[in-house]
């Protein structure tokens, strides 16, 4: 230890430019930071990265961060397409709600009903 902060106070000089250099450094390299962080944690191959790519087919281009997507159930033994009136009416009440009316993902794009 005696080694190293000799060698400190014999150099300081060129210690304190190393310094600022390593600050000028960091300054420079700061900027590139916000360009090179992501929020997107989606591994290929995943159920949930795998699911995200379905809806983004199935809806026009929505995806979790910006969409509401209904799911509609029905009894056992029956069939959304059965129950596509009652299904209707839903989808007619959810349009009614300012926010799924913007989202688009309840447009009648003349493909009926969406399930699978």
């Amino acid at each position: 230890m005696d080694r190293l902060s000799s060698f400190v106070l014999a150099h300081r000089r060129w210690i304190f430019v190393f310094w600022v250099v390593m600050f000028v450094a960091g300054i420079a390299a700061a900027g590139a930071v916000p360009n090179r962080l992501s929020y997107d944690f989606s591994l290929p191959g995943q159920q949930g990265y795998e699911t995200e790519k379905k809806i983004i087919e199935s809806y026009d281009g929505a995806n979790a961060q910006v969409a509401y997507i209904p799911v509609v159930t029905v009894p056992e033994g029956q069939t959304v397409t059965g129950s596509a009136a009652e299904v209707q009416a839903v989808y007619d009440a959810l349009r009614k709600i300012p926010t799924f009316a913007r989202s688009g993902l309840l447009a009648d794009k003349g493909q009926g009903l969406h399930h699978g």
